[in-house]
């Protein structure tokens, strides 16, 4: 089996994807949104509710 390079992730290209994705992230702030919307979005709970 061969090693590759170091050199082998620096040249990677970007994808339609990526670009896409950082794009979105400055157009976006999601941590700020996230902030706003944190109070009203629902908490997971663990597992069915019990009966009591």
């Amino acid at each position: 089996m061969k090693q590759l390079g170091f050199g082998f992730n620096l040249s990677t290209k970007k994808t339609c994807k990526r670009e896409f994705l950082e794009e979105m992230e400055q157009v976006v702030p999601w941590g700020v949104l996230v902030q706003v919307l944190d109070p009203y979005y629902s908490k997971a709970k663990n597992g069915p509710p019990t009966s009591r």
